[in-house]
């Protein structure tokens, strides 16, 4: 990709971490992360998905810096990575419910694209 003017951030980084989020069991696993810490047992059982699916999808979480892991004896417990990163998805997910009562009261664009 040829870049004709600089730019303030990395724009590979960007796109590996917005593909990251273009996945809805991964946006389901930030959101039970964003109220508790969680192992794959209990997210597996609460997504009704396999543990390796779930441990999967962690990967990819954990590969974009947006969730780490804990050990508590036998098992392994993930979060949010960090503050900025809640505040981070905070900012993502109330954007969303802004963008579905705007698309529920009838304004806004209704095209899909």
């Amino acid at each position: 990709m040829k870049t004709f003017f600089a730019l303030p951030v990395n724009l590979t980084n960007m796109s590996i971490l917005f593909k990251a989020l273009g996945d809805e069991t991964r946006l389901g696993i930030l959101w039970m992360l964003m109220n508790e810490d969680l192992c794959v047992g209990d997210l597996a059982d609460r997504m009704s998905m396999s543990k390796s699916s779930i441990s999967h999808q962690l990967r990819v979480l954990r590969s974009v810096q947006l969730v780490k892991r804990r050990r508590a004896g036998k098992k392994i417990f993930y979060a949010i990575k960090d503050e900025k990163q809640r505040a981070f998805l905070i900012n993502i997910y109330g954007s969303q419910i802004e963008i579905n009562q705007i698309v529920s009261s009838g304004e806004g664009c209704t095209s899909d694209y």
